[in-house]
């Protein structure tokens, strides 16, 4: 690690030094010897690529506007998207399925393809069998071509529900300005919600946490097992 910084033309080369000893001592000598950040083994696929991101937003690399790629693992920071060995891994699922589990059962799961027809398809049917209470979607809410969520949405809902993407997109606007590219939509069909969730995992975690406290009740008023929203 000394030789690849005392070399110029890889002194700047972003490194995250990865080890089984997690020790204090260890990390401090890596970080002293120039890494920019250190993963102690084990370590899950969502914490490597925040601290991806995190070096690459520290150091200003030209690279974070493509694909990265290390050994078989490519991450895309543009789309959010992770992929090992070709496979497209679902970050951002994870943290739906992380934040939901403590009071709901996940009952389907599937990553498809960024296709309006299918997308519009799933989502009927689970809505028309029952299957859940709530869809989340995550990604595809943006401007480029294959961004087709939001209109797969749409195909489907009987009912808009504007508040919720509403409430996410003031949200994330705290964060950056960028929220407002988003065109998260959410809506009703049958007893079912569908809402469309960012791509990055940090943003989900971020709409998740605000819309979450207030959906019990709305779930409930759906089921025709709530009151009325005002409190006295």
């Amino acid at each position: 690690l000394r030789q690849l910084r005392s070399r110029p033309a890889t002194a700047r080369i972003p490194v995250i030094m990865a080890s089984a000893k997690g020790t204090e001592y260890d990390k401090v000598v890596g970080l002293d010897a120039g890494a920019d950040d250190y993963l102690a083994k084990p370590f899950g696929m969502m914490e490597m690529v925040s601290r991806i991101r995190a070096v690459l937003r520290r150091t200003e690399q030209p690279a974070a506007q493509g694909t990265l790629r290390m050994g078989e693992l490519e991450v895309d920071p543009l789309s959010h998207t992770v992929r090992a060995r070709g496979e497209r891994v679902d970050v951002s699922g994870q943290v739906i399925r992380e934040m939901c589990q403590e009071f709901a059962t996940v009952t389907s799961y599937a990553v498809l393809a960024d296709e309006r027809a299918p997308l519009a398809a799933a989502m009927a049917a689970i809505c028309d069998q029952d299957q859940a209470d709530v869809i989340f979607t995550t990604g595809g809410t943006g401007f480029a071509p294959r961004d087709v969520t939001p209109e797969a949405t749409l195909d489907v809902v009987e009912r808009l529900a504007p508040g919720i993407p509403e409430a996410m997109r003031a949200r994330s606007m705290q964060v950056t300005d960028r929220a407002m590219l988003t065109r998260a939509v959410a809506g009703i069909r049958n007893s079912t919600l569908i809402i469309n969730l960012p791509g990055s995992p940090k943003a989900v975690r971020e709409c998740l946490e605000v819309i979450l406290p207030p959906l019990e009740h709305g779930i409930e008023m759906l089921r025709g097992k709530g009151g009325e929203c005002a409190r006295t």
